[in-house]
């Protein structure tokens, strides 16, 4: 499994367009974060818990959809079940004024998604483990 620093330069090399034009987190965002956890749906937040709980690996789309059970019958698309429950990312980070805490990669094997560690605890400090 691949783990990215907070630290490494991969961060600043991924595929997240428009989402990361914005402020990046920092570890007094508390006030931002709820924000932020407030305008997700629970879809929106069972995808970002997961990520949140294990900071710094590249995790792919389809382990996302398996483990969270997103497209139970296996028949759809894993990059597009993701990216359909992370649809609410975009008004949350408006509301928090801030860019997307998680980062994506598209790969030939799918997109892989990963959180700086600083932004997960950020996160559990602001909403509570798995999202209070």
């Amino acid at each position: 499994m691949t783990r990215i620093a907070d630290d490494g330069p991969q961060w600043a090399e991924h595929d997240g367009g428009s989402g990361h034009h914005a402020a990046e987190w920092a570890s007094d965002d508390h006030a931002a974060a709820a924000a932020y956890w407030d305008v997700l749906d629970k879809t929106g937040r069972r995808v970002h818990s997961y990520l949140f709980t294990g900071p710094g690996p590249l995790i792919g789309c389809r382990e996302i959809a398996d483990q969270l059970r997103l497209d139970p019958e296996g028949t759809k698309n894993a990059p597009n079940v993701v990216a359909g429950s992370l649809n609410g990312a975009g008004a949350a980070s408006k509301a928090a004024k801030r860019s997307f805490p998680f980062r994506w990669w598209k790969t030939p094997g799918g997109t892989v998604y990963a959180v700086k560690h600083e932004v997960a605890a950020l996160f559990e400090e602001a909403v509570g483990p798995g999202g209070g």
